[in-house]
């Protein structure tokens, strides 16, 4: 697995493996579920999923989309109608548009609303 950059850090700051920065915004998110924080009420739980921890800005590119499938996959196997799962697939689905990849995000998002439906 090669150093990959996608954020607005410059210098050697800029470049992680994208399993580290999955590693540790599982970390991030079990101590805030730990604390008794809940991903529905609080965006704080997921944004290191989201933004990165030194710069503070989203991620983008195709790192911001493998970090959201890492999320996807972290969180896959919890209960169908839990409120992670759903995030989990609203932010890569988010990620998938940006990257202009419509056509996946939107397969995202109507597995999202089946799971909501039922």
């Amino acid at each position: 697995e090669g150093l990959v950059r996608g954020c607005a850090c410059r210098g050697g700051n800029g470049y992680a493996h994208v399993s580290c920065l999955a590693r540790q915004a599982h970390l991030h998110f079990g101590d805030n579920l730990a604390k008794g924080m809940q991903a529905a009420e609080n965006d704080n739980v997921f944004v290191r999923w989201n933004n990165c921890r030194l710069c503070d800005q989203s991620f983008y590119g195709p790192v911001g989309t493998a970090i959201a499938w890492a999320c996807l996959a972290s969180y896959s196997s919890r209960a169908r109608h839990d409120g992670v799962l759903l995030s989990a697939m609203g932010l890569l689905a988010r990620f998938l548009d940006l990257d202009k990849r419509h056509d996946e995000a939107l397969a995202i998002r109507e597995g999202a609303w089946e799971i909501v439906r039922h």
